[in-house]
Formats: C-alpha cells, sequence, structure tokens
C-alpha cells in the first residue's frame, strides 16, 4: 500500500470509538507551550447531593440513638465542605454544562473562548456514572467554528491518553446509549 493509501492512525482509532452526545459540566483552558507535557488522569468524583446514608444501623446498644443521628449529620456536612474545597482547588466548582459530544479519541463542545486550530487545551469534564468522576483530558483544537448566537463549536482531539480515562470514558458512552435506547422504546 503506498503511503497516500493508508488511513492514518487518528482516522482508525476514531472508527474503533464511539460517540455520545449530552450535555456535561465543562472546563477548557488553553494550555501554554511553556508548560509540562501532561496525561489524561481521573479526579476523584464529587457530587452536590452526595450525603452518607443516614438510616445505617447504630452499631451498638450502647450509643444513644439521638447522638448517632447528629452524628451521622455531622460527617455529612464534613464530607460536603471537603468536597466543596477539593472541587475549587481543582478548578472545577464553576463548571458549567454544555452541550458535548464525546468519544475516548476526542470532543466537540460549545464555549464562548476563542481557540484556534493547533491550540493545546486541558479540558475537565463531569461524567455522571456511579461513583461520579471528573476527567481531565488534554487535546489540540482541530476546528473552531463560530456560531450565529456568537457562541463557537470546538472540535478537540485528545492527546496523551490513559487506558483508565479511556475505560471510563467508554463506560459512560456505553451507559449513555443504553439510556437513550430505553427512552425511545419507551416512546
Amino acid at each position: 500500500m503506498e503511503e497516500a493509501e493508508k488511513p492514518n492512525q487518528f482516522e482508525a482509532d476514531r472508527r474503533q470509538s464511539f460517540r455520545v452526545d449530552d450535555i456535561l459540566s465543562l472546563v477548557s483552558r488553553k494550555i501554554h507551550p511553556d508548560e509540562p507535557h501532561l496525561r489524561a488522569r481521573i479526579l476523584p468524583g464529587f457530587s452536590e447531593d452526595y450525603l452518607i446514608d443516614s438510616t445505617e444501623e447504630i452499631p451498638d446498644d450502647t450509643v444513644n440513638p439521638h447522638v448517632w443521628r447528629l452524628l451521622l449529620q455531622i460527617q455529612n456536612r464534613l464530607e460536603l465542605i471537603i468536597n466543596k474545597m477539593s472541587l475549587e482547588e481543582q478548578g472545577v466548582a464553576k463548571a458549567e454544562p454544555r452541550p458535548i459530544s464525546l468519544s475516548t479519541t476526542g470532543a466537540k463542545f460549545t464555549t464562548w473562548e476563542r481557540y484556534i486550530p493547533g491550540d493545546m487545551l486541558e479540558l475537565k469534564i463531569f461524567l455522571p456514572l456511579d461513583p461520579p468522576v471528573w476527567v481531565v483530558v488534554y487535546g489540540k483544537v482541530l476546528r473552531n467554528v463560530e456560531k450565529p448566537e456568537g457562541e463557537r463549536q470546538v472540535a478537540v482531539q485528545f492527546q496523551e491518553m490513559d487506558e483508565s480515562v479511556t475505560e471510563i470514558i467508554n463506560r459512560y458512552g456505553l451507559r449513555r446509549q443504553r439510556e437513550l435506547i430505553r427512552r425511545r422504546k419507551g416512546d
């Protein structure tokens, strides 16, 4: 096969992965060329509605049930505070839900930011799995198309994907596709 007839690796990978459209919380930022080269990773998942089961059984008869409930409430509040602080530290506390088309090889999303083809981006994407997960992926901007409303649709090809991140994105995509199929059958 001549060089011109060989499909490039990105096109071959793209055909092996599937894409799912959704609205997910997302934070994007341009990576400056002097920043170190980073690899995709998973952040611990957090949910605002995360609560410890307050119906958890009392460990033994020596513990007052009222005190036990109070301890569980305190633990719930402390967990929420710690989770909120961690979200802020990771830069995802102000993530906004956006339409996104996601696969293991890339993403297409809308933003008000102006990126140009060739820019490297860091994307932090919230995947509502059980447990919820934030993935951090890095990629090169392929396209930036301005929409009539002033927003831009940006297409990003992921770089330096970690197997665990690829697995999480696949798991999310399969779960989301199952949900959509169930909805269609229910209509």
